[in-house]
């Protein structure tokens, strides 16, 4: 069954409170590590501008930290998944209790968009190609 229930009996409101917290639990446990922060970043063509990110590697670590302190939990590796500017990364637990089988999947979804580190030499010579134009173009009306 999936989590949170649809009804309204006490079982379901008791259950959904539980869930409820669990949620509240990974958020707070997640939040100092999705601060954003601005950074320098280069376009395909060269030009800089701000992009504010976080570092999907805190998220990685602070799950690896979480997963060691599991007991009795099978547990997944961590994973991540692509699509396009679409990131996952994520984690699952399982386990059974009596004849339970007990499954939680934890995980965050971003978008990502492609960028590159400034670069400086990516920047010169960008700027040594625009004064090869110039030349070719001045050298073409100087023959004619």
């Amino acid at each position: 069954m999936r989590l949170p229930l649809k009804g309204d009996d006490e079982f379901v409101s008791n259950i959904n409170k539980e869930v409820d917290k669990i949620y509240y639990e990974f958020i707070t446990f997640l939040k100092p590590k999705l601060i954003m922060q601005k950074v320098n970043v280069m376009l395909g063509d060269g030009t800089i501008t701000c992009s504010e990110t976080f570092d999907p590697r805190e998220i990685r670590n602070l799950y690896q930290n979480f997963l060691k302190v599991l007991d009795g939990w099978i547990i997944s590796d961590i994973s991540e998944s692509k699509t396009d500017d679409l990131h996952r990364l994520f984690f699952q637990i399982s386990t059974t209790i009596d004849k339970f089988y007990i499954y939680g999947y934890f995980g965050i979804q971003f978008h990502a968009l492609s960028f590159y580190n400034v670069d400086k030499r990516v920047i010169e010579i960008q700027k040594e190609l625009i004064k090869l134009n110039q030349y070719k173009f001045e050298s073409f009306y100087l023959l004619k």
